[in-house]
């Protein structure tokens, strides 16, 4: 439609944050390496103490990456964060900004994503059938871009807790319950860890 490139992408980090500006980095060379420099252009920029309030409310920003942690037990508490014409919907109404989309094209691709969301919201008598509609919901997403898996933050420490021993829930409060933890009075070694792994992974370990 007429664009001139490279297409220019603002991505914003905390001024003074390193390790914001590495994992920034990270991505302007995956961007670089995958679509070439000539297509899109990077540009990492910063705010000063609030991305809310300098650059989200604003809307200065070309992307967006954040997370979402599960309300309750279903598709829905993901999915109805993207939704269009509902004021429940966090994600379109403070950060992707989808209500207020002009170009015909993407407003109807994301009229005809919330009908998808909708429709497996309604199915409530067979939930197969329920995750089978959502499912076709979260692929018309990813195929159109609405939003983009990008990473998995995994967190290593030193611990005198075997993990797998602990309540493990998607959602809730359930995982801070320090209830029938396997404790150990020395610091688990990266053996004993592998060991653990493949107790719970054939099903004699954790909860």
């Amino acid at each position: 439609k007429g664009v001139t490139f490279p297409v220019e992408l603002d991505y914003y980090i905390s001024g003074g944050n390193q390790t914001s500006l590495d994992s920034a980095t990270v991505i302007k060379n995956v961007f670089a390496k995958s679509l070439g420099e000539d297509y899109i252009k990077f540009n990492i920029k910063t705010f000063v103490s609030s991305f809310s309030k300098e650059v989200r409310t604003p809307q200065l920003q070309s992307m967006n990456i954040s997370g979402w942690g599960a309300d309750f037990g279903d598709p829905l508490t993901y999915l109805g964060q993207l939704i269009v014409g509902d004021d429940n919907a966090f994600y379109a109404t403070t950060t992707s900004k989808s209500n207020n989309i002009t170009d015909p094209e993407l407003k109807a691709t994301f009229k005809e994503f919330t009908r998808l969301v909708n429709e497996a919201s309604a199915i409530t008598d067979d939930l197969d059938r329920r995750y089978d509609a959502f499912a076709d919901a979260e692929a018309y997403a990813l195929n159109n871009a609405l939003v983009l898996p990008l990473n998995y933050s995994i967190s290593w420490k030193l611990t005198h807790a075997n993990a797998y021993s602990n309540i493990n829930a998607a959602y809730g409060g359930q995982d801070a319950r320090y209830v029938n933890w396997e404790t150990s009075s020395e610091l688990y070694t990266t053996e004993q860890y592998e060991e653990f792994r493949k107790a719970h992974e054939q099903g004699k370990g954790g909860k």
